[in-house]
């Protein structure tokens, strides 16, 4: 008696191909979906993050500069806090009037919130000393927030 040819008989005599299956495709296709949709929001906070650091260390540069050229030029130097027009300009106060140093405008969806200053200005003396103590507070699009610190002694601190 011969036995009867089964699937596997008829398979090995079929001439096998490399691929992918439809279904198989598309299941990779709605996994790759699930995977990307859960990694877009996390890639979109860190490059928030990093626009808002990136604004906050150049802000604490320039008023660092600031404080340093009050000294080594023996003049007064004033940061004027623009909130709704969200940029800040850097004054050099001579004797004729003040002269415009530098006009900053804070772009990259963050925004300048509010400021611990009185008129929203920061004047240094010809010794570096602040006129008062405050902070800028800057928000990003998605929320997030740091502020810009000045001390009395005139030290400039980013805090989160």
């Amino acid at each position: 008696m011969r036995p009867v040819p089964g699937i596997r008989d008829r398979l090995d005599g079929m001439k096998r191909t490399a691929g992918f299956t439809l279904v198989e495709l598309a299941v990779l296709m709605v996994v790759l979906g699930i995977m990307i949709a859960i990694a877009v929001p996390s890639v979109q906070k860190t490059i928030d993050s990093y626009r808002l650091k990136t604004a906050a260390a150049e802000m604490a540069t320039n008023i660092r500069l600031a404080g340093q050229e009050s000294i080594s030029r023996e003049l007064e130097y004033r940061i004027e806090f623009n909130i709704a027009g969200n940029r800040y300009t850097v004054f050099q106060m001579v004797y004729g009037g003040d002269v415009e140093i530098e006009c900053v405008e804070i772009r990259g969806q963050v925004s300048m919130t509010g400021t611990g200053f009185s008129s929203n200005q920061l004047t240094f003396g010809k010794q570096g000393r602040p006129s008062e103590s405050g902070d800028i507070t800057l928000t990003s699009d998605l929320g997030q927030v740091r502020r810009v610190s000045v001390d009395e002694s005139g030290r400039v601190a980013i805090v989160d």
